[in-house]
Order: structure tokens, then sequence, then C-alpha cells
């Protein structure tokens, strides 16, 4: 009996039955198993799916109800159906009362609770926090080597070096922006294998200096060598008064290369460059005239000496010279990002917190070969049985943490299931690796035994659905095979025979067969667009946009629900172009009966809000940081929400008086001392943004966000706005299912998703690495190169001729593999109808993008054979060449579509409590505990009010900012400010107060005067001018003569400081009582 288990699981072939059917095998067979399964997948909600999905058949089994894992159950254990039933009702209740040990989890979940089993032996602190916003830490790593530049001249200057490379390609100098992005690789796994002991070498930039010295070099005496022959040839030809166009094919002649070779241009020669060399019958014709010949004879010798010379050259040396190209064209980058790594390792050890991504690294490294036992030992628990669900996005890395586990469980006699479809690999830029399922892991475990069982009926889509993507991908997978494999063979110096023919092997499994319970044939559009000319892109993408709409209408007027419509598209770019021509739609047709609501988290980015940016934008302009280009911003924000018949941008400030108001430099520095979240509050409900129609989501998320960062961080509103930039705008709105809308979604977030139709509007994208922005890394294993076990290049067709020739090609295999797959995730999403829009071209001779890949396949259908004929589809009897239109069956009407108004609770407005009002409610603990009653409490009350007021104040300017504080903090109300104010004003008007708070004076509010053995006074106020001294102390209530002897004693203390010119008063501020201490008389 095999041990392993590989389960084959093409789209819709319903694997999720088949791991539930093997988990309740198992546990069916010794009912304590369940404490002894991980049962692993990628995402939370797979996870939540799969866990529901055994309890629910545990409870169906156990209750007697119907289940459709029943009959199989009983043929696989030989248990009647009493003994099952009986089982299960004691397993389901074993799990509920021991849901801990129910291990079902992702990937990263289980490598997490190892890690902190070990979190000692990798020197963390066991109450670490794990990260998953890598970008918010990869930010403040960029800002602190920028930080570091004063105090490192070798940092200063490898930056100076990398800002001069950048303005030599004719880019920005400010490289900050690219700097992160770049840094974004340090999370790959290529790197993450790279030593920290390399890391500490390279931080020393003295190292990569003088290897980069080293393959200037290489690159200086090449091209100077070629430069030199090009200038030779070109000195023979003028010197025998022959002209380029002289030789055979004119301007084009193979004399053309030493000119190429003179203007440092090294790009490898043509076959007529070539066939020259040696070959003096090409070098001129029949035609040619008879002077000329002679004149070619005569330099033949020394220009064919030259020509061959400086192809052996390229022939001996392009290799190390491209090579060496391809490192520098990154190294500055390189540099840096090794800088950046060490950065984040450190901020991560400030924060103790360790990155989501980096647990699997630290878990080889720790665990490294030790033994299954060990770590389980560590962890408490003992894992036999193992299923791993879409194994084809497993990573290396993981699989090198699993490995062991595994084997110890196989080596037992226990069994272990894999699931996985190679055809369904999308997440490669996560690091996911599909060769592992298609190669790897059959090689690995097949001493223990391994059987592959491919789930070849598709118990999702129609019959002609199924058909259709049976024919295309078998035309795809054997047509970018040949074309990779033509690319591979023209490689001049690299054989790789094993990488030809892995495409199509990894589509082997690609045919599908109707489940016998189908009762729906299904149907396939696809139309292509095209001009006389081809098309521009965004020409056709108009132009898809508009029959998108009309097949949505189509659609719905034969009975589909909204709900059952999706749309799928590559990138998020792509969603916004969607939701806005759905809009306008609705807009232009409000009563057309159609349904054109929308819901996509992809397309709803919190930054593209407009109220939202109305609000960043004066937040900008409160903290100082907006310019005139933001004020134009905000007006024009304004002007669309609130005066739609405005057109374009305005800079009339008197053009709304709240607006005006609000900009105002008074009114700024009061806002500027509330708390960030009142101030975006004020700002919502003075311009009551909650009442502008589509923007209350985007504003409750954005509180959300900012109550987040409020939690999480202390920057107030500068930091707030610093993070906005570089995180908080690209959030998303989190939209709940809702049932009477559309779905749009990347063809990434669709993947485990099905819908009844499907419309793929701009199914267009490229098959190939894009290029520039695909960056490689790679292991040189040539000298001198290999001095560094790691670097960076870019990929581009100078590669293939280079020492990464295999990188390059293994970049080309996984790129067009990658891009098949998409097609196959998108087109299997499809339960009833498939909708597929494209660009179409005059002449297709290889494919380079999706829609060339269609068009080949429905004009060139490929040859089917007779067990072809019974699950494919005979492409020219659909396809129609006049209109570019292939349709295949049609949609059987389910009825008339309704839509359902009565589900859910809309919620259309946001209220808000004024301010003051809500922070009014705070005790004051001084206020609190006052017993007296009526009249006399309010006194008392208001003395101490003002008596707090004048605290904060040193000059009568003072007063209007400290009311408004007083306001924002909840102590007086906003209706309460201005009877305050004007009775502090008045209190000021007398002299000799009136001289004291005109600003000349020092003032000391509130200050200690330590008197020794932890004894001290505290004056409410000491003003000092010219060598005199006043002190003056506040009072509430009633006179005292202990006032007085209190306030001399702080005269007396001042006087042993030297001070000699002092007077001293109390002031009974309810009263508006002055008393000179010394004289003991009411001064007024």
């Amino acid at each position: 009996m095999p041990s392993l288990e590989i389960y084959k699981a093409s789209a819709g072939s319903g694997k999720t039955f088949s791991i539930v059917l093997n988990y309740l095998t198992l546990v069916l067979q010794r009912p304590a198993s369940y404490r002894n399964i991980l049962a692993v997948t990628f995402t939370n909600k797979a996870t939540t799916e799969m866990k529901d999905r055994v309890l629910k058949e545990l409870q169906l089994l156990s209750t007697g109800e119907a289940s459709g894992q029943l009959n199989e159950l009983m043929k696989r254990l030989k248990k009647s159906e009493v003994e099952i039933r009986t089982s299960a009702r004691f397993i389901l209740k074993s799990i509920l009362h021991d849901y801990s040990r129910f291990s079902v989890s992702t990937i990263d979940s289980f490598f997490q609770r190892v890690v902190r089993s070990f979190s000692r032996e990798m020197h963390l602190n066991s109450s670490f926090r794990t990260e998953i916003d890598t970008r918010s830490v990869l930010d403040e790593a960029v800002d602190r080597i920028f930080l570091e530049i004063d105090n490192n001249d070798e940092l200063r200057n490898w930056m100076l070096n990398y800002a001069e490379e950048k303005l030599s390609e004719g880019k920005d100098w400010n490289f900050r922006k690219e700097l992160v992005e770049r840094g974004e690789l340090v999370f790959s796994e290529a790197f993450k294998t790279f030593g920290e002991g390399l890391l500490q070498k390279l931080k020393d930039k003295s190292y990569l200096i003088a290897y980069g010295d080293t393959l200037r070099k290489i690159v200086a005496e090449y091209e100077d060598e070629l430069k030199r022959l090009g200038n030779q040839g070109l000195s023979v030809l003028g010197q025998s008064g022959l002209k380029i166009d002289d030789f055979k094919y004119g301007t084009n002649s193979f004399a053309n290369h030493f000119q190429k070779l003179s203007n440092a241009n090294f790009e490898w020669p043509g076959k007529r460059v070539i066939d020259a060399c040696n070959n003096p019958d090409s070098w001129y014709t029949t035609k040619t005239a008879v002077e000329k010949i002679a004149r070619i004879q005569s330099v033949y010798d020394e220009l064919n000496q030259l020509l061959c010379q400086s192809i052996e050259t390229m022939n001996a040396k392009s290799l190390n010279y491209n090579s060496a190209k391809a490192i520098l064209g990154n190294l500055f980058t390189f540099g840096l990002t090794t800088d950046i790594a060490l950065k984040i390792n450190e901020v991560s050890v400030e924060r103790n917190m360790m990155l989501l991504n980096d647990s699997g690294h630290l878990l080889m490294r720790v665990i490294g070969d030790q033994d299954a036992p060990f770590v389980y030992e560590k962890m408490g628990e003992v894992y036999h049985h193992f299923m791993l669900d879409e194994f084809q996005d497993t990573s290396q890395l993981q699989y090198r943490n699993f490995r062991p586990l595994i084997t110890n469980a196989l080596s037992e006699g226990y069994k272990s299931m894999v699931v996985g479809d190679v055809k369904q690999s999308i997440y490669r830029w996560r690091n996911g690796d599909w060769n592992l399922l298609a190669n790897q892991l059959e090689h690995d475990f097949s001493h223990f035994g391994v059987e592959t069982k491919p789930l070849s009926t598709n118990w999702r889509s129609g019959k002609n659905v199924i058909f259709f993507n049976n024919t295309f991908f078998k035309f795809s997978a054997q047509c970018l095979n040949e074309t990779f494999d033509q690319a591979l063979s023209t490689a001049e110096n690299y054989t790789d025979s094993e990488l030809k023919g892995i495409i199509q092997k990894a589509y082997d499994d690609h045919y599908q067969n109707v489940s016998p319970k189908s009762k729906v044939e299904g149907e396939v559009l696809v139309k292509f667009f095209a001009s006389e000319k081809n098309i521009l892109k965004s020409e056709f993408q108009t132009q898809a946009l508009e029959a998108m709409i009309d097949r949505i209408e189509e659609l719905q007027a034969a009975g589909i629900h909204p709900s059952d419509i999706a749309i799928l598209v590559r990138k998020r770019g792509e969603s916004e172009k969607v939701v806005k021509a759905l809009f306008e739609r609705k807009a232009a047709l409000p009563d057309s009966g159609v349904c054109y609501n929308i819901v996509s988290n992809d397309s709803l980015a919190i930054g593209q809000s407009i109220a939202v940016q109305f609000i960043v934008d004066m937040l900008k302009i409160v903290s100082h940081q907006g310019n005139d280009i933001v004020r134009a911003e905000l007006q024009h924000f304004y002007q669309i929400m609130f005066i739609p018949e405005h057109k374009g941008f305005g800079n009339d400030w008197n053009a709304n008086s709240l607006l005006t108001s609000w900009l105002n430099g008074e009114n700024i520095n009061q806002l500027l001392s509330l708390p960030l979240y009142e101030l975006v509050t004020q700002i919502i409900a003075d311009f009551k943004l909650n009442t502008i129609d589509g923007q209350l989501t985007y504003i409750q998320t954005f509180l959300d966000i900012v109550t987040e960062y409020h939690r999480a961080e202390s920057g107030g509103i500068f930091g707030f706005l610093e993070w906005w930039e570089m995180v908080g705008r690209l959030r998303m709105v989190t939209m709940a299912e809702v049932s009477d809308a559309m779905r749009l979604l990347t063809i990434h977030k669709a993947k485990g998703l099905e819908f009844k139709a499907i419309i793929i509007p701009f199914c267009d994208w490229s098959l190939y690495p894009k290029t520039p922005g695909t960056s490689l890394w790679v292991h040189p294993s040539v000298e001198p190169f290999s001095q560094l076990d790691l670097v960076l290049v870019d990929y581009g067709k100078q590669l293939a001729n280079s020492i990464f020739a295999g990188d390059y090609f293994r970049e080309m295999l996984y790129s067009l593999v990658d891009n098949l797959n998409l097609l196959y995730v998108a087109f299997t999403r499809a339960v009833s109808s498939l909708t597929v829009f494209a660009p179409y071209a005059e002449a297709v001779d290889a494919p380079k993008t999706a829609a060339h890949l269609l068009q080949l396949a429905l004009g060139n259908p490929p040859l089917l054979d007779s067990d072809d004929l019974e699950r494919c589809i005979d492409f020219k009897s659909f396809w129609d060449e006049g209109s570019h239109l292939l349709r295949v069956g049609s949609f059987v009407q389910d009825g008339q579509m309704t839509i359902d108004d009565a589900n859910g609770l809309l919620i259309d407005r946001l209220q808000f409590a004024d301010n003051s009002e809500r922070l009014g409610l705070k005790l004051h603990s001084e206020g609190y505990f006052n017993f007296h009653q009526g009249e006399k409490a309010e006194r008392i009350n208001y003395g101490r009010l003002v008596h707090e007021i004048f605290e904060h104040i040193k000059s009568r300017t003072d007063v209007e900012p400290t009311l408004h504080r007083m306001v924002a903090e909840g102590k007086i109300l906003r209706s309460e400010k201005g009877n305050l104010q004007n009775h502090i004003e008045e209190l000021m008007k007398n002299e000799p107060v009136s001289g004291w708070f005109d600003g000349s004076w020092k003032v000391l509010n509130e200050r200690d005067i330590l008197r020794g053995a932890n004894r001290k006074h505290r004056p409410d106020r000491v003003m000092m001018r010219n060598g005199e001294v006043v002190i003056l102390d506040y009072k509430t209530g009633e006179q005292r003569d202990k006032d007085i002897h209190q306030v001399k004693e702080y005269a007396a203390d001042i006087q042993r400081m030297g001070h000699v010119n002092i007077k001293a008063y109390i002031w009974y501020i309810e009263e508006d009582k002055l008393i000179d201490v010394f004289k003991n008389e009411l001064f007024r």
C-alpha cells in the first residue's frame, strides 16, 4: 500500500470532498487520531471551510441525516451504516470538547507555532509579536539608511554614486521610491538564503567597490578592444575611398558593423556580418562597378582580418562582458539592498517582532536536519498524518521545513496525502514553486511508495465550458512548449534538455470529464476587437468595456442574478476602469431595470475616495504642510462634491465662506490643538462629508484607519500624514458579501471561487516577464563573478548570452506557465457562461500575449483525434473569421431575474456629536468631590475654572488659544467660551494687571521652588523685568489670613535666591480683589 497519495485536482474536481473523505476515513479507523492529523492549507478562508466541512459531515453522520460521504466510507472501512454513525457521534463530541487539538491551519500559522516553541534557540523574546505589514517596516528601514548618511562617509559616497548613476540614465536623482520598491526583493526566499555573515561582509562597501572595479575592468577591456577594431575598420574604408553603402546590401551591409562598434553599439552581429567573414563573394554583387570591386579587393585582407577578429573577440569575451554588465547594472542597488536587510533586522529587534515571512527561514536555520521527534518534543504535539492542500503554491523553504516531518511519518508507516494542481499555480510572486508538485515530491518520497490520483471529473462547469477548456489548453500547452523549445534552441552558450517539454507535461492532466449529474450545457463567447490596423490598448479597452456592459445586460435579461456574475481582471488598475464604466452606465440609465452595482475590494482603495482625499488635504493644510497645489486640489474636491456644475480646477478662495473660514491662520492654530481623531470628525461634520452619496463606506473605513493608527503609533497628525502616503492610502475598503451586486475580482482573488457567469474584459496580458521590471536573484558560479554568492540582475535577452542563461530561460519558462495558468484559473471559474474579450492582431507568428494565444487557437485549431472528439470542441465549426467571434452553445433562461431589496439594513448617514458636547461628559476630579450646593458651588467651580485658565496664560494673546484648547479637552462648552473670554479680558483691563499681561515680562507659571528636605513651594505666577520681581497668586473663595502668610513665604524664598526688588500680590478672582501682601491692603 502506498504511504503517500498525491491528488492531481483540476479545477472543480472536488478536492475538498476528497480531503474531507480521507480525514473521516482516518478518524473513523482510530477515533483519537484527530489529535495526530495536521491538515494545512494557504488561506484563513480555506482553513475555515475545511474545518466546517469536516464538522458538518460528522454532524450529518451522527444525526442520521443524508451524507454524500457515507457510501464511500462504508466501502473503504467495510463497516455498516450504524457503526459509522455511532463512531461519528463519538468523534464529533471528542473534537468539540478538545477543539484545540483539531489541527486544521494555514501553513503560516503552523510555522508560527513551531517558531514559538523554538523562540529561545532563535534568540527571540518569548513575547515577540508577528508583523504582517512588511511595507511599513521596509519604509522605516529605508528612512534609517537616509538618516545615517551624515555620519557614514562610506554609505554617503555609495548613495551619491547611485544618484549619479540614476541621473546618467535620465532618471530622477531622488531614488527613495525606487529603493523601497527594490527593497521588496529582500523578502524573497532567494535572498533569505543569503547568510548573515555575507550580509555583514557587504556592509563594508569596500568589498563591493573592489568587486565592482573587477567587473568594470572586464567591461572596459571588451569595449575598448571592439571600439579599436571598429575605428580601424572605418579608417581602412576611408583610406580606400570606400563607404559603407558601397558593399552588398548598401547601408545595411556588413561594413556597418564597424560603424556600430565605433559608436559603442556592441549588440551581437547579425547573419550578414557573420557570413561576410572569410567570404569575399558576399561583399559585392555582379552589379557592383568594376572600379569599386577593385578597391574592395584591395582592402579585403586587412578589412576581413578586422571583421573576423571582432567576431572572435565577441565570441570569446561576450559571455563575461554581458555577465559583468548585468551585475553592474544593479550593483549600487544590491549594496543598498543588503543595508536595507540589516536595517529591517534592526527594526525587528527593537520592536520585538518577527516578520511573518521570516518564520520559515528562521525555522530552517534552527531545525536544520533535526529529527522530527525533537521538533515534536518542543511543540508538545505529535503528528502522524499530513494533509497538504494547494501544494502547487508551496515554496521551496516551506517544503524543506515540512519534509523531515513527513519523512518521519511515512517511515513509521503512517499515510499522508498531498493535493494540488500545477495548472492553478499562480502565486510564484509569493515564492510558490509548482515544480515541487510536478516533479520533486514524487522523486523525494518514491521509496515510501507514492500513488498519483488524478481527479478528472469536473463537478462545477457545464459541458460546453469544459470542452472549450479541454480544447484550448491542449493547443496552448503545445504551442507554448514549441515556442519555448525554439527559443532554447537558439541559445549560443546554453543547453538544458530538462527544460524541454515541461509546459506540455504540466498540462498532461488537463482533460476533464463532464459530471454525470450535470444538467447544464453552458455557453462560451470569445470576441476579438480590431480596426484596419492593430488598435491601441486604450481603444481596445473602450470597446471591451462597452461590450462588457452589453453582455451584462444580456445575461441579466436571460435570468442570471447579478450576484452570479463575476468580472475578472489581471490588474487592479483595470478594476478602476470597469467600475467607472458601470457607474457611468448606471447614471445614464437609472431606470433600465438592469443592476450595474459592483462589489470589489481591489477597486475600493481608500485613497481613491474624493471625500477621503479632501480630509487628507485638510490635514495637510492644518499641519502647515500644504502648498498652493494642495490648496487648489482641496478647492477642486470641494467644488466637485458641493458645486457639481463647476468644471476644472479653481483658485478662488472666496467661492465658499466655510472653506475660507476654515483655512484662515487663526482657525488652523486652534485646530492643531485637537487630537487627530477629533480633528477628522470635525472636518467630516463641518463639511457634512457624511451626507455625500457613495462616500459613507470610505469615511467609515478612514475613521477606522485613524483609530488603528492612533492605537499603534504616536506620531500625531504629522506622523499620520507620513504614514498615510507610504501605507495608509493603499488600504482597501472591506466589503461584505452583497446579494444584489456583481463581483469584480482579480484572477488571483478569484481562485477557489465559482460563478454562473464569468466575464474577462481584458484578455491581453503578456506571457513573458515584464521588461524592465523583472529582477532575479542569481548565484554566479564562474570566477571572478563568484566572489559574491548572490547578485541581482535584470531580466532581459542579454542574459541569454551570459553565465546567467539558465536563470534567463528558467524565468521565461516559469513566466509562460504562470500566465497560461492565469488563463486556466480564469476560464475554469465559470459554471454556465464564459465570456472573453481580446484585441485582434493582423498577423501572429509566435504568441506573446494571452490574446495571441487565443487567436492562434481559434484561427488555427488543433487537430483532434477520435478520443479528443468525445471531450473537445472543433473550433472551426464555431469560429467566424469575418467577425472574429466564437460562440458555443447558449445560456438557458432561468426565468425572470429579480432584485431583492429587503436584505440588510442600509446606512446612508453617519452622525457625529459635537466634539465639545461629547468630551464634556468627562468628569474632572477637582469638581466631582465638591459637596457645596447651589449658587455657592457654581461660584466656586467657576472660580476654579478661571484659575485654571490663568495658569496657561502668559500674555493676553494666550487667552483665545487657551480657551480653544479647553473646549477641545471638554473642560468648557463651546457655548461658554465667548462669555469666559469677555470676563477674562475684563479682569485684565485695569492696572497693574493690564501691564502684567502685556507681554513685556518674563513669566514663570506654576514653577516649583525647591526648599530642601523634599519640600517645595509653587507660586501661581512669577514675573521678572529689569531687576524687579512680582509674585501673583490666584485665589478662589473667601479671603483668609493664611493666604498672605503663604505668599510671604514665596517672597522669602525668592529673596534667598538673591533678588531684592520684590512685590507680592494675591488676586481673588471671583470678586476681582487684588491684595498687596507686604502692605496688607486692598490694592483695588
